[in-house]
């Protein structure tokens, strides 16, 4: 069914939009606590700066801040700052920054006055270099690189005397999903009915979208990726006023996705038109994946585009990492590809099972005081042996006789080696293991998060509900996910080394001070716990609002660094 609607989306109108390099000279907005513009940023120094933005006039429902920095870190002594935003003299936003962020921050109207807003930026641990071995004197907080100030207005429309997919070559979602649902409690997961579920598919709009993207779901199936016909059927429900379509805009990437938002509250999803050929041939299963990623964030973009955040469009990244300017789930940092929860955790509705299995966890004094790593021998070598990746090296470490004791890791899946003699390697070594699933993780008393391709994603979250201590070894990317600024050292998990030499030292630490890892690995839990699967999710909301305002209003522009 189809939603009316008397009024449509917020609009966002751009209004200010500065960079904080040398051309910031040019701009009269700079008032105290800043330093002289470099070549592409601006140092707030001292503990707090202040900037006087003006506006032109017009009527807002409220405005939008979106800032986009890096503080000044020195591991260990300072691994973060903290941030807090007020304008007009009131308090907006606070935060903790770790690294390159994008924050957006939403401001009432009341607050804005028609002199504009004076924005006052606090950051009470800035430090300076010199106290950590360098010549710099001065005392940094943030490494500002972009502001944009952003007029939300509501804009009012006719109800739409036409479905949203009028369009012949946009297929309504719901119907999509709803067939599966059918399709997929009939087999009962008798996967090989899948030819007689395709032929009596009912027809849509456009026919080859229509079998290429029920073929790869039915794909998906033949490979694992299972979502319940019950969980279909409820996205089906959720998503009327959702289509997908070829955009040929999208380019050759099977993994991006463009997003769009229109002000009439519906979503329309733009596939790339390179899946045509992968319905049928897909060696290495991209196709499959871009489509069960797709259908665990659609959730997230239903909520989005049924509620009254602005307008427009943005690019979703479904590959491992973000390559393209938009959403992500996975990234080294860079300030315009932005997180949003994993395709496991929304799936899992944020592991549900393994909270209940932790929900009764084996008490403390019980669990082997042994660090346990499991997983698949991936990760990235552009030349070298399997013995160069870094999880193999980890198996090799604790697989030494001295070791043995403290450490137990190792290869558990073989399926992403070169060569069957890369497994035969393994196996010699003894590197090979027995795999452990999650519901057994509260066993061990500490637990190794080591990354694979990327940062392991269902890996670190289900190894912190446990309440065991997480050695996490420092990224090579590094990678983040959209939680990481939550993860703080040797509170809710201990750092290691990229090189790992520092990771049997550490657990023999952890071993001798008992009650400071029960301490360590409760709070790890606490961490995970708090991470409701619909709080995760409502807060994603924020994020792909920044995503999609960034995209409409800067278009073209680089992705920043």
């Amino acid at each position: 069914m189809s939603r009316k609607q008397t009024s449509g989306a917020l609009q966002a109108e751009l209004i200010q939009d500065i960079p904080f390099d040398r051309t910031l000279a040019e701009t009269p907005c700079l008032k105290s606590g800043w330093c002289e513009p470099e070549a592409q940023f601006s140092w707030a120094i001292g503990d707090q700066a202040r900037l006087k933005l003006e506006f032109p006039g017009g009527r807002a429902a409220s405005y939008v801040l979106i800032i986009q920095g890096h503080p000044y870190l020195s591991l260990p002594d300072l691994p973060y700052q903290r941030l807090a935003v007020q304008v007009n003299g009131v308090d907006v936003a606070s935060m903790i920054v770790d690294g390159l962020f994008t924050a957006l921050i939403r401001i009432p109207k009341a607050l804005v006055t028609q002199a504009g807003a004076e924005i006052l930026f606090r950051y009470p641990d800035s430090a300076s270099p010199a106290r950590h071995g360098g010549t710099d004197t001065r005392r940094l907080g943030i490494r500002f690189w972009h502001i944009r100030f952003f007029r939300l207005s509501n804009a009012r429309h006719r109800p739409q005397a036409t479905p949203v997919h009028a369009d012949a070559r946009r297929v309504p979602v719901a119907q999509q999903l709803a067939a599966l649902a059918r399709h997929a409690a009939l087999t009962s997961g008798e996967l090989s009915l899948r030819d007689r579920l395709v032929a009596t598919s009912e027809p849509s709009r456009d026919a080859a979208l229509d079998l290429v993207f029920r073929k790869l779901f039915l794909e998906c199936l033949t490979h694992g990726y299972m979502i319940a016909a019950s969980e279909m059927a409820r996205r089906a429900a959720s998503c009327d006023q959702m289509t997908v379509e070829f955009d040929g805009t999208v380019g050759t990437d099977v993994s991006i996705v463009r997003f769009s938002k229109t002000t009439a509250g519906a979503g329309v999803l733009g596939l790339s038109p390179a899946l045509r050929g992968m319905s049928t041939s897909d060696p290495d299963m991209r196709g499959q994946t871009v489509i069960w990623r797709l259908l665990a964030v659609l959730p997230l973009l239903t909520r989005y585009a049924q509620s009254a955040a602005p307008a427009g469009t943005c690019l979703i990244n479904l590959g491992d990492e973000g390559h393209a300017r938009g959403l992500a789930f996975c990234n080294v940092r860079a300030m315009d590809v932005l997180l949003v929860p994993d395709p496991y955790f929304l799936s899992t509705h944020g592991y549900a099972e393994s909270r209940r299995a932790d929900a009764a966890a084996l008490p403390w004094d019980q669990r082997r005081p042994v660090a346990l790593w499991r997983g698949a021998a991936t990760g990235y070598r552009a030349a070298g042996t399997i013995l160069d990746l870094p999880r193999v090296k980890l198996c090799a470490l604790a697989a030494q006789h001295d070791h043995a004791a403290y450490l137990d890791a190792g290869i558990t899946g073989l399926a992403p080696l070169r060569s069957p003699a890369e497994g035969d390697l393994l196996n010699r070594m003894g590197l090979v293991r027995g795999f452990v699933p999650p519901r057994q993780f509260q066993t061990w008393k500490y637990h190794v998060d080591i990354d694979g391709n990327t940062n392991s994603w269902p890996g670190l979250l289900q190894k912190l509900l446990s309440g065991s201590v997480v050695l996490k070894v420092e990224s090579g990317g590094p990678y983040r996910q959209w939680y990481y600024d939550r993860l703080i050292p040797f509170e809710n998990f201990v750092p290691v080394r990229n090189d790992m030499a520092d990771l049997v030292e550490k657990i023999r630490v952890l071993r001798a001070n008992d009650a400071l890892a029960k301490t360590i690995g409760a709070a790890g839990r606490a961490l995970a716990v708090s991470m409701d699967a619909e709080a995760e999710a409502a807060g994603a909301q924020h994020i792909i609002e920044t995503a999609v305002l960034i995209e409409t209003h800067t278009r073209g522009l680089p992705i920043l660094p």
